[in-house]
């Protein structure tokens, strides 16, 4: 159950975090959906379809060094 709940926490802080990220930055082209999705996903045409799965994942290897 305890595995559960940090799960759902995870997720949850990784769609916020992915939420408050702009599409595009021009400042920082890497600090933006567009940036991290080229990043971690270079075969992706569509940077709107991500996977709750793909966003934890980004999430993971950006906040998890």
């Amino acid at each position: 159950m305890i595995d559960k709940i940090k799960k759902i926490k995870l997720s949850r802080n990784a769609i916020d975090w992915w939420n408050g990220l702009p599409i595009q930055n021009l400042d920082d082209m890497n600090d933006s959906w567009v940036g991290y999705v080229c990043k971690y996903y270079p075969n992706k045409t569509d940077i709107y379809h991500l996977t709750n799965k793909e966003i934890i994942n980004i999430y993971k290897q950006e906040n998890f060094k």
